[in-house]
């Protein structure tokens, strides 16, 4: 349902008014109701009523705080001496361009060449949940990778030295840390976006990048399903971010955003498209599974309209880069 709201923008402080909708939890069964309104302004689609505590959202169930399972925890010896030696090469800015055009590479690969990462960099993975993808960056022969995750029970030492702590980016001392950070898909989980963003000029080395990967809510997917876009995912997605929005909370923290890629696929519509059938998120796969409901043609037109929209910068998720601003 289509409303107006006058409340003030948490990201820009416009009064509006603003277009709001109110939408459902796509989660569980209970579907409990949420109002989000879309700034007139600055275009960040946002909770409007904002929870002082986001913890009560997620247990040990929620999908990026399961454990992460034996396999994924250290290889054999010679599986860990092929993974580091494929990792030298293709980390290589020269040969990863050329990889590229060849083999599908894991996608933290783009993101740390364009972040100028290295073996010997210090690496912050922030909103990391159990650490999965970390434990891969570690296999690969990064060791100055950890991770922060506020809605763990308890920090997670693993036996190769990864260490992932109970915690959020306020609890961290000190000023000019890490060379890399990553907020994949874990900013829009902030209550307060300026705060985050303050503290990632705290905690990033002069020289360094932010990676800040987020759903956006000027996308395609958002028109035309609405209430029923996976991503928005209330309550839990508190901002849907757009372009501009990123861009005032870079500023206003003496950031600059130097590279925008959009990163989307098929799951907008497929995701979409199930939540649209009353499907909860968390039985996406197994209904999937069982019931085959997308045949191939239309699974391929999903994914070519995937990459067209990423094309046009209308899909729903996208990367930013980030550096400090130079005087």
């Amino acid at each position: 349902m289509k409303q107006t709201s006058e409340k003030p923008c948490r990201i820009c402080g416009s009064l509006g008014p603003h277009q709001a909708w109110t939408v459902r939890d796509l989660r569980g069964t209970e579907r409990i109701e949420y109002t989000y309104f879309k700034c007139a302004s600055c275009g960040c689609l946002q909770n409007l009523d904002m929870p002082s505590d986001a913890s009560g959202l997620y247990t040990s169930e929620y999908y990026s705080l399961k454990a992460a399972p034996e396999r994924k925890r250290a290889d054999n010896f010679l599986k860990g001496l092929l993974r580091r030696s494929a990792a030298r090469v293709a980390f290589r800015k020269n040969w990863h361009e050329r990889l590229k055009k060849i083999f599908t590479l894991p996608t933290h690969h783009e993101w740390f060449v364009t972040g100028n990462a290295t073996f010997s960099s210090a690496i912050l993975d922030v909103g990391c949940g159990s650490g999965e993808l970390l434990l891969r960056v570690a296999k690969e022969g990064f060791r100055g990778a950890m991770g922060l995750e506020p809605f763990l029970d308890k920090d997670i030492t693993y036996p190769n030295g990864l260490r992932i702590r109970k915690g959020s980016m306020g609890d961290l001392a000190g000023r000019g840390l890490f060379d890399f950070m990553m907020l994949n898909h874990s900013l829009e989980h902030m209550i307060d976006q300026h705060e985050a963003f303050g503290h990632i000029t705290r905690l990033l080395k002069d020289e360094g990048t932010a990676m800040v990967r987020v759903p956006m809510g000027t996308s395609l997917a958002w028109d035309e399903y609405g209430a029923d876009w996976v991503q928005l995912d209330p309550p839990r997605h508190l901002y849907l971010h757009s372009e501009e929005s990123i861009r005032l909370l870079a500023a206003e923290n003496g950031l600059q955003v130097f590279k925008t890629v959009y990163d989307s696929w098929e799951f907008q519509f497929v995701g979409s498209e199930l939540c649209r059938a009353g499907v909860p998120i968390e039985e996406h796969k197994g209904y999937l599974r069982k019931n085959e409901p997308f045949d191939k043609a239309t699974l391929r037109g999903f994914r070519l309209k995937a990459m067209e929209l990423n094309e046009t910068g209308k899909g729903d998720m996208a990367c930013f880069y980030l550096r400090k601003a130079q005087p």
